[in-house]
């Protein structure tokens, strides 16, 4: 996102769409509000494409109601007003995110930025110049190691409240449907406990609770489109486009809090939750969870290539387990978001 910067970004409506390119280029976001006559092309029947959009759209020149944004391969429906809907699809090779906000007058605010351009803090509250990152960036990968690195970012919203989640268990495949559940329940401990692979305390002031089993399906469909929030927190499988290894939907309220969250994971991957000997090309259950519960919580994405042990960068490779609890930098971002008990 251009990351749905902080609580004071996201008050000046500084949502974004993540673009799936790792070169790490400076994210490009439209500045200007619709304007009569401006919707051509951008706006149809159905949907309101991103790639041509302004940033803010306004009902007069597009009417919003009903519609989806489709960004690259995410899209979501327009949430209702005073909402905010974001949208994380984990990648291979890659991450994309889209995040929408629906104004009370009926205005949408959309922003695109690539996944290594996202601004990342170092154990401070504010964004950092572009020179500042580079020398802290430095610094942290000369240092090395999972517990010397502090880069972490802020999504724009938090957990206000204890996370009650539910599992659908339908579709998960057979070698991870009896384990499925217990990974899934281990990695929102991860994040909602502040558990880390540096001996750091375990104790922030969020919670979880797993309700059990479902037949509810998360709202995220196949497509990897956020259809709707029904105020149920379901993580589920589903068969996706292979683009995706799991997409996660959340919403969240004008003070900043999360109101519901999603997440569907790809059935059509090969999947684990013990390392399977000679793993050539399968996923792990635990990792990819811990960085999909770290969207819900509130973290955002830091750069693939300098903070390469953190949990939330913008991708997951196969047979990796080495993410399933928290680098220093992703526990600085959750204690800067929940302190500590």
């Amino acid at each position: 996102m251009t990351k749905l910067l902080s609580a004071t970004g996201l008050a000046a409506l500084g949502m974004a769409c993540l673009v799936v390119v790792q070169t790490g280029s400076t994210p490009t976001t439209g500045a200007h509000t619709s304007t009569a006559g401006s919707a051509s092309g951008w706006c149809t029947a159905g949907e309101i494409r991103a790639a041509g959009a302004p940033r803010t759209v306004s009902p007069a020149v597009c009417d919003t109601q009903g519609k989806i944004v489709r960004a690259g391969a995410l899209s979501v429906s327009v949430p209702a007003p005073g909402l905010s809907v974001q949208a994380d699809a984990l990648m291979p090779a890659g991450h994309q995110e889209l995040t929408v906000h629906t104004n009370p007058d009926g205005t949408i605010t959309i922003t695109q930025e690539t996944p290594n351009s996202a601004p990342v803090r170092f154990g401070a509250a504010t964004r950092q110049t572009a020179t500042q990152q580079t020398a802290a960036r430095s610094t942290a990968t000369v240092a090395g190691g999972v517990c010397h690195d502090p880069g972490y970012d802020l999504a724009g919203y938090q957990m206000a409240t204890r996370f009650d989640w539910y599992y659908n268990s339908v579709g998960a495949p057979a070698s991870v449907a009896r384990t499925a559940q217990a990974a899934i329940s281990q990695a929102t401990k991860v994040v909602s406990t502040g558990l880390n692979r540096c001996g750091l305390k375990a104790t922030l002031r969020a919670s979880n609770w797993y309700l059990g089993g479902t037949t509810r399906p998360p709202q995220v469909s196949a497509n990897g489109s956020c259809t709707g929030n029904d105020n149920h927190n379901v993580t589920g499988w589903g068969t996706m486009d292979k683009k995706f290894l799991a997409v996660t939907c959340t919403y969240f309220d004008s003070s900043h809090h999360a109101v519901a969250s999603d997440a569907l994971i790809n059935r059509a991957y090969s999947w684990f939750t013990t390392k399977p000997q000679g793993c050539t090309y399968s996923f792990d259950v635990l990792s990819v969870m811990v960085h999909e519960r770290g969207h819900t919580f509130g973290l955002g994405h830091v750069d693939q290539h300098a903070h390469a042990a953190a949990v939330m960068t913008p991708a997951v490779m196969a047979c990796d387990t080495s993410k399933r609890s928290l680098s220093y930098g992703d526990y600085l971002g959750l204690v800067k978001l929940y302190g500590l008990r």
